[in-house]
């Protein structure tokens, strides 16, 4: 009986610069009201916060590149899949102007991770 071995190895994950405690939220309106609108809290994670690319900032084609962040979580497996309508928050002195609404989505198969290019809405 012969063994076939594989030089293939599964790339360690970690948390590396993931230090900042981001929380995503569903936007619900359950009254008659524009203004009634209720935020639920749908997921939490840790995430790696950075100033939004310029790749980025084409793709959600936005003017104001100072109200766009760039986080990366890692890859939930489909315990959590984010939507364009929903937002999120980071709980960071630096980052706390209030909710950011997510504008794209990218899966990064290889590094495991989910990116997300979010808008601060003042």
């Amino acid at each position: 009986m012969t063994v076939i071995r594989h030089n293939f190895k599964h790339k360690r994950v970690n948390t590396g610069t993931r230090n900042k405690i981001v929380e995503f939220y569903r936007i619900s309106n359950e009254g008659p009201e524009a203004d009634n609108d209720s935020e639920v809290k749908v997921f939490e994670s840790y995430a790696n916060v950075y100033s939004s690319s310029t790749k980025d900032i084409e793709v959600v084609q936005s003017t104001r590149s100072n109200d766009l962040v760039t986080i990366k979580i890692l890859d939930t497996n489909g315990e959590y899949i984010p939507k364009t309508n929903e937002k999120f928050k980071i709980r960071h002195p630096f980052y706390d102007y209030g909710f950011y609404e997510i504008k794209d989505i990218l899966l990064d198969e290889e590094e495991k991770e989910l990116k997300i290019v979010g808008e601060l809405k003042r």
